[in-house]
C-alpha cells in the first residue's frame, strides 16, 4: 500500500503542476518516475498474489494430508492402530478441519488490519 501511495502522490503532483512540467519539459522525468514506482508496485502485488496462491493451496492441502500424517506418526511411534482409535481420530480431525482452513485467511486479514491501522 505504501508503494501505491507513493505512486499516486507522484501522479497527483504531476497533474497538479502540469503547466510547469510542460513549460520546463519535465514530462519525461515525471513519467519515468511514475513508471518506475508503478513497476515496483506491480512487483509487490505479484509477490502478494503468489503468497495468496500458497495460502489458498494450503487451505485444501494441509487438512487433507493431516490424517495421513497423524496415523503415520502414531504407527511409526510403535503403537497399534485399532478401529476405535482410528474412528475417534478421524472424527476429531474432521471437527478441526474447518478451523484449520480458516486460520490462513484469518492471519491474512489480521495482517491487513495491522497495515490499515498503521496508515490511519
Amino acid at each position: 500500500m505504501t508503494r501505491s501511495d507513493k505512486r499516486v502522490k507522484t501522479t497527483n503532483e504531476s497533474l497538479n503542476n502540469i503547466k510547469m512540467l510542460k513549460l520546463y519539459s519535465w514530462t519525461s522525468i515525471f513519467s519515468e518516475s511514475i513508471r518506475q514506482k508503478r513497476s515496483e508496485e506491480l512487483y509487490w502485488l505479484w509477490k502478494r498474489f503468489v503468497n495468496g496462491i500458497g495460502v489458498v493451496s494450503s487451505l485444501y492441502f494441509f487438512p487433507a494430508i493431516l490424517s495421513a500424517v497423524v496415523f503415520a506418526s502414531y504407527i511409526g511411534a510403535g503403537n497399534y492402530l485399532s478401529l476405535d482409535i482410528a474412528f475417534t481420530v478421524i472424527t476429531l480431525l474432521n471437527m478441526i478441519k474447518d478451523p484449520l482452513r480458516a486460520l490462513p485467511l484469518f492471519l491474512g486479514s489480521f495482517l491487513e488490519f495491522l497495515v490499515s491501522m498503521k496508515r490511519i
